[in-house]
């Protein structure tokens, strides 16, 4: 996982972000069947190109801001009091929605 993260961080100009081991690793399972390292980073390529394009091009996560900005916004308006609690608590979308929106709700 390691040497495929490395390469596609330099392919691409980018430093490493949180989440990108998340959304690498049902990839590195192909290896179970037999897929060799290239056609694993081909596929994660095409992968992030398609659905996650702005994720991790940019330094400030400023996508991820985005989501948690409209989750925020959807709590306020569909549930008001889970919204208040979760303020008055300090519990940002940062602490609990980061690996949702960067492994497309798979977890």
């Amino acid at each position: 996982m390691e040497k495929l993260l490395t390469f596609y961080c330099k392919k691409e100009n980018i430093t490493y972000k949180q989440g990108l081991n998340e959304v690498a690793a049902p990839f590195i399972n192909f290896r179970k069947d037999q897929v060799d390292l290239p056609n694993i980073y081909n596929y994660l390529v095409l992968f992030i190109d398609k659905f996650l394009p702005t994720a991790f091009i940019d330094k400030d996560f400023i996508s991820l801001q985005c989501c948690f900005r409209v989750l925020n916004i959807l709590l306020r308006y569909h549930d008001p009091a889970f919204y208040t609690f979760l303020a008055r608590n300090d519990y940002p979308p940062e602490i609990y929605a980061t690996p949702w929106f960067l492994t497309l709700f798979a977890k």
